[in-house]
């Protein structure tokens, strides 16, 4: 019985492995070896989608994770983003679009969580949005990098969509922590 409650472990553990694979996928992209970065990438994906299920479904859920969860997120978004834009594959605009959003994210929550004191954040359906439309720029742009099988015209719609949706999502937080600071002043 008692090996069985270490299995409740194994989302931190496939967390963990998304962390450490930032560094070969950045050296992967330094490299320009991207059919193998996207393999990587896409695993790394996987194993989010992974202990997200597992954590849900066996209520495997740690303070731990909480913490180490998004921070791989965004590392490995992050840091993927920046080395496609140094290798001039997404525009710096895009990037400094996605940092931003996600600096007013979190910048937002911890201005609030200091005035106000702790709560309980959901992803919004804009925020989810977002997330997808980024993960599909950025797998597109790999692919891409990979083999060229997408159109310009197919990447320049894919990097607006993405582009556009982090914006109304960065737009759409500014606005729900503005009204949740208002709304506890009350």
């Amino acid at each position: 019985m008692e090996a069985l409650r270490g299995l409740r472990h194994i989302p931190n553990f496939l967390t963990l492995l998304r962390i450490a694979a930032v560094v070969p996928l950045v050296w992967l992209l330094h490299q320009h070896l991207y059919h193998q970065a996207l393999v990587l990438f896409a695993l790394a994906g996987l194993s989010d989608g992974l202990d997200g299920y597992l954590a849900r479904r066996f209520g495997w859920h740690s303070s731990l994770g909480a913490i180490l969860d998004p921070m791989a997120d965004k590392l490995l978004m992050g840091c993927t983003a920046l080395m496609l834009v140094w290798n001039g594959i997404m525009p710096l605009w895009l990037f400094a679009l996605i940092i931003a959003r996600d600096a007013i994210l979190s910048g937002g929550a911890l201005i609030y969580r200091m005035l106000r004191g702790p709560f309980q954040v959901q992803p919004s359906i804009w925020g989810k949005i977002s997330t997808f439309t980024q993960l599909l720029a950025v797998v597109a742009m790999l692919m891409n990098a990979a083999y060229h099988i997408l159109p310009r015209f197919a990447m320049h719609g894919l990097v607006m969509i993405a582009g556009v949706m982090t914006l109304i999502s960065g737009l759409h937080y500014v606005w729900f922590w503005w009204r949740k600071y208002r709304h506890a002043e009350k």
